[in-house]
């Protein structure tokens, strides 16, 4: 639903890639709690320092 109409070819599964597969909720992606230590899946934060 977050796709926002975009292929799911162009998704990835870690953060260091543009658009990625998250296994986050929508709490998750308030940052809260930060990243995950070892699922790359579930970095927010550091997707978020990649774009900037």
């Amino acid at each position: 639903s977050c796709a926002g109409g975009l292929p799911t070819s162009k998704f990835g599964t870690t953060y260091d890639d543009t658009f990625y597969l998250t296994g986050l909720n929508h709490m998750d992606t308030t940052f809260r709690n930060g990243d995950a230590l070892v699922v790359n899946s579930q970095k927010p934060v550091k997707w978020f320092e990649c774009l900037l």
